[in-house]
Parts: C-alpha cells; structure tokens; sequence
C-alpha cells in the first residue's frame, strides 16, 4: 500500500489511471479512500485519481491533534507538494466536502474546478445542535459507546447506513465496506471531526471561487438538507447544483454509474446533462431574468 510520511504521521492513498488530467478525492466522516473505489475502477483514459485516507481514518495513521477542516486542508497540501501536482480537480464528499472547500479558498490558483457531493455546507451543520439522526450519526458520545461496544458496533452502524443510504440497504458487499470503515476510524478522529463540523463556517470561503463549481446531493439525503445547499449555490458565481431524486448520502456509491458519467462530463467540460436519477440544476434568478420573464409573457399575450 503506498504511503507518504507526514510530519505527524503516516498517509495512506490510493492512485489510479495514468492521464493528464488530474483528480483529488476526499472522503467523508466515518470513510475511507475506498468510498471512491466504483468510480476508480472504471476511470477514463484521461484522467489520473488520487484518493487519500484522512488522518485518523482508513490506513492513514492518528496522531494525538490536528482534525480540525483547516489541519485537514493543509494535510492534503501536503499530500499534492509531495505528489508533485501543480493543478487538479478537487472532489470532496461530506466532511470531504467541508475540506475541499477550505483548501480550494486558500489554494485558488491549483484548482481546476471543484465537485461537492453531499458536502457540509459552507455556512454550517447548525442541526448539529439540534437532535435526531444527524446529530445521532455525528455525536462523538453515542456513535463512540456504539462502536465500543462488542457484538454492538455492526448492526448498529448498519442500520444507520441504511437510514443514510437507503439504495443501499440490499447491497451487503457495499454495506460491509462502510462498516468495516467506520468501525476503523479512530477515536480521536470521531471526537475531532464532530467538533470542527459543530464549529466551522466557510461562507467567506465562497467568494474566492473563481473556477467551476459542481455540487450533487440526493433527496433522500438524511445527513445534509437541500435548503443550505441551494443557497450556497446562488453566493458562488459559477456553480451548478444537481439535485438526485432517488438517492441518498453517497450518490458516488448509490448511483456510480450516473455519478460517473456527470463527473466525466463536468471535469472534461461537457454539458451536464440530466439523467433519469437528476433533475435540472437549480437556476439562478435576477433583476435580468425577471425583467426578460416578464417580457416573453407579454409578448406571448400580444402576440
């Protein structure tokens, strides 16, 4: 397995196709580089994807500090520099999502374009404080007394994945990978993670976007709600939102062959088209659009 030594500890990534064009894959909380396995392992010719597991997660070691979105950022700084990638397409999911966009502001000028899927959105987890099944699936108490737990930790974890992606509740080979990752992750990883989700805030982050901006999130998503998603997408300049009617918190695992074919056509630069799994991004709306609304209506009754 390749690794890279970092100051504080060992990274884990996996590599994959020999392109030009190349792609950086973060996983989300409770993940590992292997959540982007099923779109790695049908890559086109292309591309070049470099998929990292985050410290504390995966095979990545744990040192005592540093889970914190901004930390998380420079660890993939790290990781670029050492690969010696000048520019690429970032790809964040969930808390992957909250730290590609941390690195895109403060690294602008090495990304190519920027694809969020189910990401944390920028102005915040504010449901974190809240009850339910987010704060339930997040909270560094429950989940770890679940995973501490002997002959607990699996039935437990499953049935929440299913709640979190229901297209996958029959999908025992998918089903065990998420398992076996979360029941890997750290301990101080779990802590780490929820309090910088509980606390980190990017909208100032948004207005630095100046490249492509692509995000994708499932209806039936229980983990990120629609409404912050889509006003987020309206304070970045160049951006499209898809929104997946039949999918929940992993569309990269619940739909891979639909998320490849718009990751493809996004990164190569094609239309985003809309399959039967989408509808059609959102669209922004202005004083401009309002004004020539109003005036193909009055045309129309003219005419």
């Amino acid at each position: 397995m390749p690794y890279l030594q970092h100051p504080d500890f060992k990274l884990h990534y996996t590599s994959e196709g020999r392109g030009e064009t190349a792609i950086v894959l973060l996983h989300g909380n409770f993940g590992s580089q292997r959540h982007w396995s099923l779109f790695c392992d049908k890559l086109h010719p292309s591309f070049s994807a470099y998929a990292v597991d985050l410290r504390g997660c995966g095979d990545s070691g744990a040192p005592q500090t540093g889970y914190d979105i901004e930390t998380l950022s420079e660890d993939v700084f790290f990781f670029i520099n050492e690969m010696g990638i000048k520019s690429f397409h970032l790809v964040g999911h969930s808390l992957g999502g909250a730290v590609a966009q941390q690195f895109a502001a403060t690294y602008p000028e090495q990304i190519l374009s920027l694809t969020l899927v189910a990401p944390a959105p920028a102005e915040g987890l504010a449901s974190l404080q809240k009850g339910g099944l987010l704060n339930k699936l997040y909270s560094p108490t429950s989940a770890f007394e679940v995973i501490s737990k002997f002959g607990m930790a699996k039935p437990a974890l499953t049935a929440t994945f299913k709640k979190t992606m229901p297209s996958l509740k029959n999908n025992i080979k998918l089903m065990k990978m998420l398992v076996d990752d979360a029941i890997k992750m750290d301990s101080k990883a779990l802590h780490g993670f929820y309090n910088t989700l509980k606390t980190w805030n990017g909208l100032p982050l948004l207005k630095k976007f100046s490249f492509p901006v692509l995000i994708i999130h499932g209806g039936l998503d229980k983990v990120v709600e629609a409404a912050p998603l889509e006003r987020m997408a309206k304070l970045i300049s160049n951006c499209r939102l898809s929104q997946w009617r039949n999918v929940g918190h992993a569309p990269q695992l619940e739909k891979p062959d639909a998320f490849k074919h718009l990751l493809d056509n996004f990164i190569l630069g094609s239309t985003i088209s809309t399959t039967p799994e989408m509808t059609a991004p959102a669209k922004k709306t202005g004083l401009l659009a309002s004004i020539k609304g109003w005036l193909q209506k009055l045309l129309s009754k003219t005419g």
